[in-house]
């Protein structure tokens, strides 16, 4: 399996921080904190103090290629107060890890919290730079672990849903549409295509499921960058992968093509088929495997 993750190879070795913080002293105070840590992890901070200009911004990340690592979040701002703020910022941001900041001492609202979905509750004037970054590495590490579970039981839905799909039918072209249909909502992809490789390396698609958009369903620029070429024609769409490229090994020419067409990954996987042959002194059954496509 490969994978050309563009993402990563954009994205400088910072944590991307959002502070959304109404007292400006405070906003100073966590500056300082960060900038006294000894890590050789450094910290990218853009704050707000308003819930709404916070929330704007975050729509507006998920355009770009970097987006923000971690929100620390005050309960008491101008427009929103309370741990409805928690559901709020969850709403519009599900997978990025909050640590809460509250001059409130008290554990039963820090478990409320947490029960919110805030990962870290941390009472203001009680903590320094090295405990603030050591919850903010914590409370990452946390989500990361519940994105994991809940992709894992996505797998299996999906792998349940497909197993179905081949029991229920030996059309073989049925098979594929369904698979492609449910891995591409899956992956949340623009497209994804099963391609039977030919002898010359290239691959004719056989099935797709490409998403409503208003783009090409090929941008022959952003497919040279890659390394890919694709021939259409009236009936058929031949596909031929070049050698794996890593993301260091792009042009910056290229990484901002990529970029500014919202490219974010490519993956590529071999299907193997299993030929039964009858080998060996007691006739065992044994298979021979072979690339049937991608």
């Amino acid at each position: 399996m490969t994978t050309l993750n563009l993402g990563e190879a954009m994205c400088s070795h910072s944590l991307k921080i959002l502070l959304i913080e109404d007292n400006l002293a405070e906003t100073e105070l966590i500056e300082e904190l960060l900038a006294e840590v000894d890590s050789d992890l450094s910290f990218e901070l853009t704050a707000f103090n308003r819930l709404e200009e916070g929330l704007d911004y975050l729509t507006r990340q998920e355009a770009t290629q970097c987006s923000i690592e971690v929100i620390l979040l005050d309960l008491s701002l101008p427009d929103s107060k309370g741990l409805g703020t928690i559901a709020e910022v969850k709403a519009k941001a599900p997978y990025i890890p909050i640590v809460v900041l509250t001059v409130l001492d008290d554990e039963t609202v820090a478990l409320e919290a947490v029960r919110q979905g805030a990962q870290d509750y941390l009472v203001k004037g009680n903590f320094d730079g090295e405990l603030l970054a050591r919850a903010m590495r914590y409370a990452i590490e946390r989500q990361m672990d519940v994105i994991a579970l809940k992709q894992q039981a996505e797998r299996e839905k999906l792998l349940g849903k497909i197993s179905e799909r081949i029991r229920q039918s030996l059309d073989l072209k049925e098979i594929l549409e369904a698979t492609v249909a449910e891995v591409r909502q899956f992956l949340n992809a623009e497209r994804v295509l099963v391609c039977r490789t030919q002898s010359d390396n290239s691959g004719i698609v056989v099935v797709k499921s490409v998403a409503s958009c208003d783009r090409p369903l090929w941008n022959p620029e952003v497919a040279a960058a890659l390394n890919i070429v694709v021939q259409q024609s009236s009936n058929s769409e031949v596909i031929e992968f070049g050698e794996n490229v890593a993301g260091e090994e792009l042009e910056e020419e290229q990484m901002d093509l990529i970029a500014n067409s919202l490219v974010k990954s490519l993956l590529t996987v071999p299907i193997w088929q299993c030929e039964p042959t009858l080998k060996g002194k007691n006739e065992e059954l044994q298979g021979e495997s072979f690339l049937w496509g991608m």
